[in-house]
């Protein structure tokens, strides 16, 4: 199974998965999870603006801190202790943001963090096709907190794939927890966060792996904006890809970062 290395500009053909972990990828997730029907991933406040009727649930940040008139902030761990069923969100974020409407242009566009990865595992075989892991920071920084959301994307991934095609042997090292904690923590992104209050976000991604079995899927394209809701199956299509068994069989993946 190839791996390659790249970053937005360089994943082709391929269905996507945008990992972000601190804090954005966390945060849709988490969203979707408290009963948020639909987040509208958006590319600034203006765009931000001209979607909100009032009604919406408005979610944003710009260096790390919550954005003027906004309900709520890049912040995970406040927001799994909301109350918000039902509603739209509205998203803004300084980094996911760019890096979605950079990609959206993929056959498939699914959102990943270390909250979801087997989840994102068992639908990337699901659909099928060639993929790319990309670290969806903006302006082409590969996050350390990224590439361990991507190494445990991966992982899981293999142990799906190799089982399935026959493939004997190991299906690599395995993404250790402790490992997976000590990066998050360490990384620029976790130092950051902490020095402005907001540790419990660094900690919520770092020690809540896989507690969420869901994934973020593109339903909709915008010049502006990118909806995702909770991927149902294929039920309603699934953009160029195929689904079925057939499709998963010829499953292989890129990183991209």
């Amino acid at each position: 199974m190839p791996f390659s290395q790249g970053w937005h500009g360089r994943v082709g053909h391929r269905n996507v998965v945008a990992v972000d972990v601190l804090r954005a990828g966390s945060v849709v997730v988490v969203l979707l999870a408290r009963g948020v029907k639909q987040v509208w991933i958006c590319a600034d406040e203006v765009a931000v603006r001209r979607r909100y009727t009032g009604r919406e649930l408005l979610v944003g940040e710009r260096g790390g801190l919550k954005l003027d008139g906004f309900e709520y902030g890049n912040s995970p761990s406040v927001l799994n202790e909301a109350r918000m069923a039902n509603r739209t969100a509205l998203l803004c974020t300084s980094g996911l943001s760019p890096a979605v409407l950079a990609l959206a242009g993929a056959p498939v566009l699914l959102v990943g963090s270390t909250l979801n990865a087997s989840a994102v595992a068992k639908v990337m075989c699901e659909i099928g096709g060639e993929w790319a892991l990309v670290g969806a920071a903006a302006a082409g920084v590969f996050r350390a907190e990224d590439k361990v959301g991507c190494m445990l994307i991966g992982e899981r991934y293999r142990r799906i794939v190799l089982p399935r095609e026959g493939i004997a042997g190991t299906s690599g090292a395995r993404v250790g927890f402790a490992y997976v904690r000590r990066v998050i923590r360490r990384s620029a992104s976790g130092r950051y966060l902490t020095e402005i209050g907001a540790e419990a976000d660094v900690e919520f991604a770092a020690t809540r792996v896989d507690t969420y079995d869901l994934v973020p899927f593109c339903r909709l394209r915008e010049a502006d904006a990118v909806m995702v809701e909770v991927w149902d199956g294929g039920r309603r299509g699934v953009s160029n890809a195929s689904v079925g068994p057939s499709a998963a069989g010829r499953a292989r993946v890129s990183r991209s970062w």
